[in-house]
């Protein structure tokens, strides 16, 4: 790869007090380009369960991106 970044889109954090657990969800896209300059990009949602401080549960989806309509 020539270049990769990541946009994120938005995240939001979700207690369980019956199980004491905490719950993050992130939505990004990963944008990159390689080295003879095609992009391409994906969309993930990443869950995440932390517990006393440390990551128990990363739990990755992704999706590819519609391709353009053929002309």
């Amino acid at each position: 790869m020539a270049t990769v970044t990541k946009e994120f889109d938005s995240w939001m954090t979700t207690y369980y007090p019956d199980k004491k657990d905490t719950w993050v969800t992130l939505w990004y896209v990963e944008k990159w380009t390689d080295k003879k300059g095609k992009k391409d990009s994906l969309y993930y949602v990443d869950d995440v369960l932390l517990k006393n401080g440390k990551i128990l549960v990363y739990n990755e989806k992704i999706r590819h991106f519609p391709a353009p309509a053929a002309k």
